[in-house]
């Protein structure tokens, strides 16, 4: 059996220009996409599974930690704050007692869509990002994978 196969060159078609990827949507991705497109950057957000959230929402970890305090202070706000607040209104989160956050991660699926696309994100789900192309020594795109 050889040790590598080695795979023929080929062109990779340009499906979309950005001025941010970002790959993994995730909290952290879901941040940095939302508030880059709020500050007027046009962004991809990737993520390889059919819906954004992370472990929030796909691995079903409905505990929101680190929000408030044991006394109930705040200490998280921004965008996270936002979500949690705009959950309470839908009566998607549930507070035991209060400076525990426990959402619903189905609701919190679509709510972090509808941000996104408010904020204008373009999102390419079931896709992977595989490599990179580079210019110059920096990262010029990202060569994706997906089901299309």
């Amino acid at each position: 059996m050889p040790s590598s196969i080695r795979e023929e060159s080929r062109d990779i078609p340009v499906i979309r220009e950005a001025d941010i990827a970002v790959v993994g949507g995730g909290p952290a991705g879901i941040a940095a996409a939302v508030c880059a497109a709020r500050c007027g950057a046009d962004v991809v957000l990737v993520e390889r599974y059919g819906y954004l959230g992370g472990l929030a929402t796909g691995g079903i970890v409905l505990y929101l930690a680190g929000i408030t305090d044991e006394k109930g202070e705040r200490h998280v706000g921004g965008l996270p704050w936002e979500l949690v607040e705009e959950l309470r209104s839908l009566g998607g989160i549930a507070e035991e007692p209060a400076h525990q956050f426990f959402a619903d991660s189905e609701l919190l699926k679509l709510l972090v869509d509808r941000v996104c696309v408010e904020a204008g994100v373009h999102l390419i789900l079931h896709s992977l990002a595989v490599g990179t192309g580079m210019a110059e020594r920096r990262v010029s795109g990202v060569i994706l994978e997906g089901k299309s």
